[in-house]
């Protein structure tokens, strides 16, 4: 079963420490960023299969450093992608302020909102 809402929507921030952090169910309702890390940060989601439609995983750029979020092949869906297995905001100076809302749509597909500005690139793999 996937991790417990907050309620009165008061949500948990986690800041990064590391280059890589695994994004479980345990994590769903959380707000994590790469605050304080100036280095590059790889977030691995797990296969949808774990979680349940409707969790939602935010994760904001607060630092310099390349921001990437993985998941299981095939299963993401963002701009003009069905079948993405990442995003980035990777672009030197388009990183800080950037973000992502993940929802996770059924038990094969994750949806990513962007919260990016109109100068910033994020990059789609």
């Amino acid at each position: 079963m996937s991790g417990t809402r907050q309620p009165g929507g008061q949500r948990e921030i986690v800041n990064t420490v590391g280059t890589a952090l695994a994004v479980t169910p345990h994590d769903v309702g959380k707000i994590l960023t790469n605050l304080d890390n100036t280095g590059n940060v790889a977030y691995t989601v797990q296969t949808a299969a774990n979680f349940r439609p409707g969790d939602q995983v935010t994760i904001l750029a607060a630092d310099g450093g390349t921001l990437t979020v993985n998941f299981t092949a095939g299963q993401l869906i963002t701009f003009n992608n069905t079948a993405a297995a990442s995003v980035a905001l990777s672009t030197g100076s388009e990183i800080l302020g950037g973000g992502f809302i993940f929802t996770c749509l059924s038990a094969a597909k994750w949806h990513c909102a962007f919260l990016t500005g109109p100068a910033q690139t994020v990059t789609v793999a």
